[in-house]
């Protein structure tokens, strides 16, 4: 009997490895789009560029994060549509995605010019540093459409469980984008511009790929035959917005706090700017590091939900948990050791360098508060119970406005480095309380 135990915890140690590795490596690549264009501009000896795509990329954070819900909602509903063997649903599921994504970035599009006037009054940068960042602005909103699309792809292929997949189409945006930024910035010199147009270009061949990739692993013949009656069909499109429209609800307050610590950093001058750019890639390596778990129990718990398998369910949450936060530890070990290596690595600029070394102990300590909410993020986005996020982001959002407001004027910028850290740590909790009455009523039909 004991052997059989055993047995079966390596057996679920290998699964969570073998469905996490992939996952890992494709979401570390994913914050190398922004790491990249930061690091090729930090070769150039003006913090001011730094500046400029820290404000940039903000801006495009806000708006993608947002629509998170297309790779979210996609994930958990086709991993239980998955579960259930019901490979129609999946179709259809990635068929209204894909009609969502594209008609939402075809909107981003033709507004993007009233959208940067109102993103851009927020930010209070030197006037060449918003000059910058709205001519990056303006170029890079042209992949709206491709961005969107490649999270409806994303979605489907981790639903499926097919994270090498994932990976190979990660790791080929981010080779493209690295390719053109160096060409672009360092040989045709063209600074903020050159790195906007190569992650234009890159974006859009990840989002023809992604298509390609997903026909590959889905019936193709099936969707290609889905009816407007199937598509449009109330229960289940009704459903798809339901888990939509509350994931947008609890992305905007995941956001917050990430948007508003680079309109605070902008008021602490450039030097503190550039430092909140070098920093933040470091942070989302982090997140997307330890995400490599939380999308892997994303598709495990839809997949035993939907399968209505509660002692499996509970397994793929523990193991997964328990991997988290290994991973999680020896992040923090990296940073805490390299911190001042990976700096000098980002920025030619010694004044940024000093100024970042004064911050670095929150990166260090970043992975241990955000672990356990990551998990459970995908717990709860794999199950579809999304109006438990959305409520437990919004006591969370609570939490990191009272932490801000009460020690901003003594901490200064450190408050915002605070305020984040009781941010994921409320989201945990919060979270964790609802997950006992997910075990509750777990045999329950779902609910969005």
């Amino acid at each position: 009997m004991q052997n059989n135990v055993a047995d079966e915890k390596q057996n679920w140690h290998r699964r969570i490895l073998a469905l996490s590795w992939p996952v890992i490596l494709s979401n570390l690549s994913i914050p190398l789009v922004g790491l990249v264009d930061v690091a090729i501009l930090g070769q150039l000896s003006e913090p001011g560029y730094i500046g400029a795509i820290t404000v940039g990329t903000a801006v495009f954070s806000a708006i993608y994060w947002l629509f998170g819900f297309l790779r979210m909602g996609t994930t958990g509903l086709v991993a239980q549509a998955f579960g259930a063997k019901d490979a129609d649903e999946v179709n259809l599921t990635y068929a209204r995605a894909l009609l969502i994504a594209a008609s939402l970035g075809m909107i981003l599009v033709l507004i993007h010019k009233p959208l940067e006037h109102l993103l851009f009054s927020l930010f209070e940068p030197s006037e060449s540093i918003e000059q910058m960042a709205k001519e990056y602005f303006s170029i890079r909103i042209f992949s709206a459409p491709a961005v969107l699309l490649s999270l409806a792809s994303i979605g489907v292929l981790f639903g499926l469980q097919k994270m090498k997949t994932t990976l190979f189409l990660t790791i080929f945006l981010n080779l493209s984008n690295l390719s053109l930024d160096v060409l672009l910035v360092l040989v045709f010199d063209l600074a903020v511009k050159g790195v906007a147009v190569g992650t234009l270009i890159s974006e859009w061949a990840s989002a023809l790929l992604g298509l390609i990739l997903v026909a590959h692993h889905i019936n193709r013949s099936s969707l290609l035959k889905i009816s407007r009656e199937a598509l449009f069909q109330k229960r289940q499109f009704s459903q798809f917005f339901d888990v939509s429209s509350n994931l947008i609800v609890r992305t905007f307050f995941v956001q917050i706090p990430f948007f508003m610590g680079t309109l605070l950093a902008t008021g602490f001058g450039e030097l503190v700017l550039a430092t909140h750019g070098i920093l933040m890639q470091f942070y989302f390596m982090m997140t997307y590091g330890l995400d490599g778990f939380a999308h892997s129990v994303e598709s495990l718990s839809g997949y035993y939900f939907g399968a209505k398998n509660k002692k499996y369910f509970r397994a793929a949450c523990f193991f997964s948990s328990l991997w988290s936060l290994i991973l999680a530890l020896l992040i923090a070990l990296v940073y805490w050791l390299f911190s001042d290596v990976f700096i000098n690595f980002m920025t030619v600029s010694e004044d940024v360098r000093i100024t970042a070394d004064n911050f670095t102990i929150w990166i260090a300590l970043s992975p241990l508060f955000c672990v356990f909410a990551f998990v459970l993020d995908g717990i709860f986005i794999g199950i579809t119970k999304i109006r438990e996020m959305r409520n437990s982001m919004f006591f969370a959002g609570l939490v990191w406005i009272i932490t801000l407001i009460i020690s901003y004027e003594s901490l200064a910028y450190h408050s915002i480095w605070l305020a984040m850290s009781a941010f994921m740590l409320s989201r945990a909790a919060f979270l964790g309380l609802y997950m006992t009455k997910v075990l509750e009523d777990f045999s329950k039909p779902v609910k969005a």
